[in-house]
């Protein structure tokens, strides 16, 4: 008996391409075809054309869903609770299958014993492929993610696993869940090369696809996930993608402070720069007019333990009013390029002040303060703690609903009838 394929489609303002999605899929030369549409809240006309479209499904059992806006990864999870089917095929609603999509999953996925199966991406616009096929390996796959999003699973093996919500409206929630699969599940992935996925390169996913804030922090949090599990791939993943390229880069960085105008304006003209190094205490001089100043703290994405800017007259540190870096705690994280810190100046008669910075062991993978092993860990562990002052206060609140109705017993008691009267009695003699 030929398994059954749970296709999930998952939408969210694709009105202009989810009818050819929908179609694409009605259009499948694989017979046994559970379908499952989730319109993830979107606000223009894609309900009214998945509805008008799913008049024409073939397919026996058709579900329509439409929630509130909740992410990808939360709808993603939605769908695990309640599909069947043998094999899962999730499906992005702006791309498309070709008709022997699904049948050559299948099929690969029958003779390799696999449980997951994938293939090629090729954008439809130009015919170029995007992401090609290649064999499985675990080293290659902590180096770059190369097994779609639109890759069939086996649904025994997916079990009570679930997309991971921290990266929820972040990226790369594909690739931490095979790399979940395959780690934690045993999951045995396996290449298709007889079809392909019309995968849409559009403006938006291009610019998220460059975007370091987005892919560098998911890239860090995934490799801290799954040092333990897997600590050699992820070691020489680490060398390749954080050690080489910066230790290329950081030879030609500096510090710089930008001093603004009597505008309050930053500009090339009017600034310092110093060497960069892992760690420093860089002293200067501000002139009397500068009220603000703006520090660089080189021009690509860095990491650092601590940072202070502090008066040599008062010796107060001062706070910066505006920063593009993530902060946990006293580690200043800048994903992106271009790290800044704007400071304002107080009007004192001393203007020296020491800028102080300590970066993360970049150099060395086994140091005890490596980035992804203390940067990572730092955000998982404040994470335990939101948790904790989540029950806290859960706790707190469940107490005070307690005291509320013990008091509101209480003054229930003492002003009914049967308290007042022997009390009035009582101190009647207490007077005598």
């Amino acid at each position: 008996m030929k398994p059954v394929i749970s296709v999930v489609v998952t939408c969210y303002n694709h009105e202009q391409f989810i009818e050819e999605c929908l179609r694409s899929i009605f259009s499948q030369t694989y017979p046994m075809i559970d379908l499952y549409v989730y319109n993830d809240g979107s606000t223009d006309y894609s309900e009214e054309v998945i509805l008008n479209v799913l008049k024409d499904s073939p397919f026996e059992s058709t579900s329509y869903k439409y929630h509130e806006n909740c992410g990808l990864v939360k709808t993603r999870n939605k769908a695990l609770e309640q599909v069947g089917g043998d094999f899962v095929l999730f499906v992005d609603s702006d791309d498309f299958l070709p008709t022997n999509f699904i049948e050559e999953l299948v099929q690969t996925a029958l003779q390799e014993d696999a449980d997951i199966v994938y293939a090629k991406l090729k954008n439809p616009a130009d015919n170029t492929i995007v992401i090609d096929t290649q064999e499985y390996n675990l080293g290659s796959l902590f180096l770059g993610n190369y097994i779609s999003a639109t890759s069939l699973i086996r649904k025994e093996t997916i079990g009570d696993s679930r997309y991971d919500e921290y990266l929820n409206y972040k990226k790369l929630e594909d690739y931490d869940f095979y790399l979940h699969l395959i780690l934690e599940k045993g999951a045995k992935p396996v290449p298709n090369h007889t079809t392909f996925l019309n995968y849409r390169v559009l403006a938006n996913s291009m610019s998220a696809r460059n975007n370091l804030l987005k892919h560098y922090i998911a890239y860090i949090y995934i490799l801290a996930k799954y040092q333990k599990l897997a600590p050699k791939e992820v070691e020489y993943a680490i060398d390749i993608h954080f050690n080489h390229n910066r230790q290329l880069a950081v030879a030609n960085q500096k510090v710089t402070v930008y001093m603004a105008d009597a505008e309050g304006l930053f500009s090339e003209e009017n600034k310092l720069q110093f060497p960069i190094a892992n760690a420093a205490a860089i002293t200067f001089d501000l002139p009397e007019t500068c009220q603000h100043i703006r520090v660089d703290l080189s021009e690509i994405p860095s990491f650092y333990e601590r940072v202070s800017l502090t008066s040599q007259e008062t010796g107060e540190e001062l706070l910066p009013g505006f920063t593009n870096a993530i902060i946990l705690e006293k580690s200043y994280l800048f994903p992106n390029p271009d790290p800044q810190m704007i400071y304002e100046i107080p009007a004192t008669a001393n203007r020296t002040y020491t800028l102080s910075y300590q970066s993360y062991e970049m150099d060395n993978l086994h140091s005890d303060d490596y980035v992804v092993k203390i940067l990572a860990q730092n955000l998982l562990d404040m994470t335990v703690k939101v948790k904790e002052l989540e029950q806290y206060k859960l706790g707190f609140d469940q107490k005070q609903q307690q005291l509320e109705k013990v008091t509101d017993q209480y003054n229930r008691v003492i002003t009914s009838r049967r308290w007042t009267i022997p009390t009035k009695i009582l101190n009647f003699f207490r007077r005598k």
